[in-house]
């Protein structure tokens, strides 16, 4: 009765931990793969100026489609200025 509930309410805790861990984890690991793509675009558009800009305010961005609009933004901008304006936003 008792023993059998408190078993199976902390499995249940426990799976529920480790799935929540593992999509943490995959979430974390797209954001750092899309900073390091934001990084070496930047770097090969705008040189070291552009990384030591703008990878400040991108540390700051959590949300990977924003991170993915930025990366997609850097290949038709202008310039730096006008890639801080959308990073911004």
């Amino acid at each position: 009765g008792l023993q059998q509930g408190l078993r199976q309410g902390l499995q249940q805790g426990v799976q529920q931990g480790l799935q929540q861990g593992v999509q943490q984890g995959l979430r974390q690991g797209i954001r750092q793969g899309i900073c390091e793509a934001v990084e070496a675009l930047l770097s090969l558009r705008f040189g070291d100026e552009g990384v030591k800009t703008v990878m400040p305010m991108i540390s700051h961005i959590q949300d990977c489609d924003r991170l993915r609009a930025v990366k997609n933004a850097i290949k038709t901008v202008k310039d730096i200025s006008e890639l801080k304006a959308i990073i911004g936003n």
